[in-house]
């Protein structure tokens, strides 16, 4: 069972023991995934949310090795993550605090639901996280409790349960904030009980706190309240003059002039305090224009998350007006790419024509790469090329090659583009696909050395053996100039450098085609370099045969023709079990690859083995050590690279 509590402190248990996520942006991003739980996140909106002042290449790193800490705290399986989005999937046995506020509330629920939904409100969201999105967050589940206690009291008030109402009144104040409504809850109840110091007491503390904490005096209606209950009101009867169910509209309605006010008052940005409160209000209908103009440009402003805004502003076109004003004239990259971001999801004319002059206009070669990908991708490619070459030909523009490069490897050219510089345009489009795939082909390379090293070394160990069951008379004249621990170390070493210097070929010729090529010629081009990474083989077995490790018995021509088309055709094998890079691949797919690479190099090995029948002297001992090594190999290699993750996907063929 996993349990998460974000409420009054930041507490993760598994199966009832504590786990440490010591990392603070771990903490942050578990904890905004669970807020919007079954929601996927764009990886570069959850990168620039909690990684604002980094760039953005380091942002997502920040946000990868984060994702990683998560999974190897609490396991993979509460993740559903991909080469876009990130997204927290809570299972049956998750307990989240933070799910007993949600949007969804009823009316009608009974006591006892109530009871146990405020029972989880520990504190504030997150105490001692200060960043912008906390802030929102944390005052409309603030608001929620308040909402949920105050009807709790309500239906304590109508049953005339005295001592629970102050039971849960007396909580309540105890979160902080002076509520007003709790003391008002308390006073009723005092009377009810037939305590009038009581009542008196109470507000004496409501005017204190308030006082003390807000400088203002007591409301109107508490004032009103604690005058009829001193005066000997029925409590019952002032509850029902005085009811709070109104509370909710009432603060929509306060909202609503004070953004009013605010512009009245030529407020062009709200502070994050003004803004978290607008926030925790939650109007069911949209926001007028102009204060749905406000919000966006305070929320971009305070780089908090704006698809909720967007959500508020009802017109389409007030979200692409405001959009656009605030992109022609903020200056921060960020900003303007989360602009550009959030212009993606919008289909509109005048979305396509923000993004046509961005693609014109934006000196950031990201942002009108941004916008150009989303265009050609909404079918506007050939007005999208045509203004990317009229760019280029004016001058060295480097965003405008960027965008350009960006489009031909993501979406392609038309097939009737003008020309176009292809030597800087075939260098910026190798560049760039070397950026995307460079850590997952190191990644590769370091996985397949590995497993081809661990492979190698237990086949290497079984040497003795081997010339023990083919050649007995040779074992033991060997024994009596090494000793059998020396042989199998020394027979573990040497195979660890061949087999690990062939994975380390093999890994990163063929992740070199997966990187750079694509489509048809992809697939092409990984069976030849796979191939020609065989002379990595080729070239141990001829320094062996030199240093006279082997005793060859034709010419070199022979036995090295022998050696290097052996070689070859043992590294076509081995890529066989090769996943493109950047896919995954589960165990059960990776050893049905290593069946048929192990089939591969066995009928690769046929005329190894013919070479050593006629050309080499040892060539009982080595025929069957020759078949086992080449099907351990490929097992190794293959079962390496299960699971590898997927980070990026190759892009549609371009035709440049």
């Amino acid at each position: 069972m996993l349990e998460i509590r974000l409420l009054g402190e930041f507490d993760v248990r598994l199966e009832g023991q504590p786990i440490e996520i010591p990392s603070r942006p771990a903490q942050s991003l578990l904890a905004y995934l669970v807020l919007n739980a079954e929601t996927r996140h764009r990886r570069e909106k959850l990168a620039g949310l909690l990684w604002p002042e980094s760039e953005e290449s380091n942002a997502r790193s920040n946000l990868r090795h984060a994702l990683w800490r998560l999974r190897k705290a609490i396991g993979e399986k509460y993740f559903l993550a991909d080469k876009v989005s990130i997204a927290f999937i809570p299972t049956e046995d998750c307990e989240l605090d933070v799910s007993y506020f949600g949007d969804e509330r009823t009316e009608t629920e009974s006591t006892m639901d109530l009871i146990r939904e405020v029972s989880v409100y520990g504190g504030e969201l997150l105490p001692g996280f200060y960043e912008g999105w906390v802030v929102l967050e944390r005052e409309q589940l603030r608001a929620a409790f308040e909402h949920t206690i105050q009807r709790l009291l309500d239906l304590l008030i109508e049953k005339q349960s005295w001592l629970e109402v102050l039971e849960w009144g007396e909580r309540w104040i105890a979160t902080g904030y002076v509520p007003e409504p709790a003391y008002r809850a308390l006073m009723i109840a005092y009377r009810g009980l037939g305590d009038s110091s009581g009542v008196a007491a109470v507000y004496q503390r409501c005017c204190e706190a308030l006082h003390s904490e807000l400088g203002v005096e007591p409301s109107e209606q508490t004032r009103s309240i604690y005058d009829r209950l001193s005066k000997g009101g029925e409590p019952s009867v002032i509850a029902r003059v005085y009811p709070e169910t109104g509370r909710v509209d009432t603060s929509v309605d306060a909202v609503r002039m004070l953004l009013k006010h605010w512009r009245q008052k030529g407020v062009e940005i709200l502070d994050l305090a003004s803004l978290a409160m607008v926030y925790a209000a939650r109007p069911d209908n949209p926001f007028d224009p102009e204060d749905a103009a406000l919000l966006l440009r305070s929320a971009l402003h305070h780089e908090v998350d704006i698809e909720p805004w967007l959500e508020r502003a009802g017109s389409p076109q007030v979200v692409v007006a405001t959009l656009d004003e605030v992109l022609s004239t903020y200056p921060k990259p960020r900003v303007r790419m989360r602009i550009i971001q959030a212009l993606k999801g919008l289909e509109y004319e005048e979305v396509d024509n923000v993004l046509l002059h961005v693609v014109e206009s934006d000196d950031s070669a990201e942002i009108r790469t941004e916008a150009a990908v989303t265009l050609a991708q909404r079918g506007k490619q050939d007005v999208v090329v045509e203004r990317l070459l009229e760019q280029m030909d004016l001058s060295d523009n480097a965003a405008a090659i960027a965008a350009f490069v960006a489009v031909a490897d993501e979406a392609g050219l038309p097939d009737d583009v003008g020309p176009y510089p292809k030597l800087p345009v075939l260098a910026a489009l190798a560049e760039r696909r070397w950026k995307d795939g460079r850590r997952l082909l190191l990644r590769q390379v370091g996985r397949v050395s590995l497993g081809a090293v661990i492979i190698s070394a237990l086949h290497g160990s079984a040497a003795p053996f081997y010339i023990a069951l083919s050649l007995p008379d040779s074992y033991h004249d060997t024994l009596q100039v090494l000793s059998l621990p020396t042989w199998i170390l020394s027979g573990a070493l040497g195979m660890m450098l061949i087999g690990g210097a062939q994975g380390l070929a093999s890994s990163f010729a063929i992740g070199l085609a997966d990187v750079f090529l694509r489509g048809r010629t992809r697939r092409f081009w990984r069976h030849i370099l796979g191939s020609l990474a065989g002379f990595a083989h080729a070239g141990f077995l001829i320094v062996y045969t030199i240093m006279g490790n082997m005793e060859p018995t034709s010419e070199s021509t022979v036995y090295i023709s022998v050696c290097v088309f052996y070689s070859l055709l043992l590294g076509a094998a081995l890529s066989i079990v090769f996943p493109q890079l950047g896919t995954s691949s589960s165990t059960r797919q990776q050893l049905k690859r290593a069946a048929w690479g192990a089939a591969a190099a066995a009928l690769a090995t046929t005329p190894y083995v013919i070479g050593y029948l006629f050309y080499f002297s040892e060539a009982p001992g080595t025929v069957p050590e020759r078949l086992v090594f080449s099907i351990l190999l490929t097992l190794g290699i293959a079962l390496a690279l299960r699971n590898p993750g997927v980070e990026i996907e190759s892009a549609s063929n371009p035709r440049i």
